[in-house]
């Protein structure tokens, strides 16, 4: 899509704005990105995302045609990560508005969660009523703070994100303490971008429950993403105190420590998440990336493997595979798995 097509796109929407003052906007929008993208700083676009620049550390890699190798300086690649809400409006465009809902679960201290990842997943609760239905119970009945968080998680389900803080907040005018209400606000306010003020309400739970377990894990995913990695630690540490059986906080410290380059950390925090729980495909993945990191290239080898008896049909592990192997010289097994890996990404891609 071309500048022009989206200067007429957006003009499509917007009847009172004449093309050319939709033009100078966009292109002032565009200096600001690519000015920050120069100047190697992060630009956040509420509800979309950001844009950022990453860094790839210097390495060889093997000419597949030649079978040479060759040398990669290190390499500033700026890219866009989109927010998690925007990521859904865009797979959920064809949703029927009314479409079916989760039930609410209910709220969970430290001591109960044995795995809690925090409040993030949204799929996979039982049925309930649709959006529609919700609003006329909450007209019937505006008291009835049950009625009104369930319509509170129907508009998270379906994006809505605005209206399911409004929602919160009418909960929270009648019941100040509702501790689902505030957290799940901060999850709205996360998704939409808006990390400060989502940071502020997660603070606000944890005065009123310091022992949350979901607060505590939201709080400390968002640190982890925003860069404020001790109290991230800090967290997920606080979790663990009360429930050493938590797999989402040793999955969750395990990233945070291999994201600052602690990569011993890491490797103690996997291997316990897969303590917990052996058939855990993520904690196989995660080590094996980590022993890649610290060029333990066999041991990541052999995690990779374990993976793919878990997830056969696992194209990015056949990919690290192929990868692993061209490291440690087998360039013939390394052919097989980068073919192994198209091929299970192309059947992915039909059955779509």
């Amino acid at each position: 899509m071309t500048k022009d097509d989206l200067v007429s796109e957006t003009a499509l929407h917007t009847t009172h704005v004449s093309k050319s003052k939709i033009a100078k906007v966009l292109d002032s929008f565009l200096k600001e990105v690519g000015g920050a993208v120069e100047r190697h700083e992060r630009i956040e676009i509420r509800r979309f995302g950001a844009f950022e620049v990453t860094y790839r550390k210097a390495r060889v890699a093997r000419d597949l045609n030649t079978n040479t190798e060759i040398r990669l300086p290190d390499c500033a690649m700026p890219r866009f990560v989109p927010f998690d809400g925007f990521k859904k409006s865009v797979s959920d465009q064809y949703v029927e508005q009314d479409s079916i809902v989760e039930e609410a679960e209910p709220p969970r201290t430290v001591k109960e969660a044995s795995g809690s990842h925090g409040t993030d997943q949204l799929d996979g609760l039982s049925k309930g009523p649709s959006s529609a239905r919700l609003e006329a119970r909450v007209q019937e009945s505006p008291d009835d703070s049950e009625v009104r968080f369930l319509l509170v998680e129907a508009y998270g389900k379906l994006a809505l994100y605005d209206k399911a803080i409004d929602q919160c907040q009418q909960i929270l005018h009648q019941d100040p303490n509702h501790m689902a209400a505030i957290n799940y606000m901060g999850r709205m306010l996360y998704l939409s971008g808006a990390q400060d003020r989502a940071s502020q309400v997660y603070d606000r739970a944890l005065r009123i429950d310091p022992n949350h377990a979901d607060t505590l894990m939201n709080r400390a995913i968002l640190h982890s993403e925003i860069g404020r990695y001790n109290e991230a630690e800090q967290d997920f540490k606080h979790v663990l105190e009360y429930n050493p059986e938590a797999f989402g906080a040793c999955y969750q410290l395990g990233i945070l420590y291999a994201k600052r380059g602690l990569y011993g950390r890491a490797i103690r925090e996997f291997e316990h998440a897969l303590a917990i729980d052996p058939a855990a495909a993520g904690a196989y993945f995660q080590l094996g990336k980590t022993y890649d990191h610290m060029e333990r290239y066999e041991d990541a080898i052999g995690m990779f493997e374990e993976l793919n008896k878990i997830e056969p049909g696992n194209a990015r592990s056949y990919w690290h595979l192929g990868v692993l192997y061209d490291k440690t010289k087998k360039s013939q097994k390394a052919l097989e798995m980068y073919q192994r890996s198209n091929d299970l990404s192309a059947a992915s891609q039909e059955g779509k």
